[in-house]
């Protein structure tokens, strides 16, 4: 197997890990996180 036909299988092995990730990557911004929480964490303790 060439260099070039390993490269083809790892761009489309790519292509369909984001497409099985992509509606995480859409959420993504969405998805409170630590820092951002922090004030929330102060009015729970």
């Amino acid at each position: 197997m060439q260099k070039a036909d390993r490269r083809e299988i790892a761009i489309k092995r790519a292509q369909e890990l984001k497409e099985r990730i992509k509606d995480y990557i859409e959420a993504k911004a969405k998805i409170p996180k630590g820092l951002e929480m922090q004030s929330q964490f102060e009015e729970n303790k």
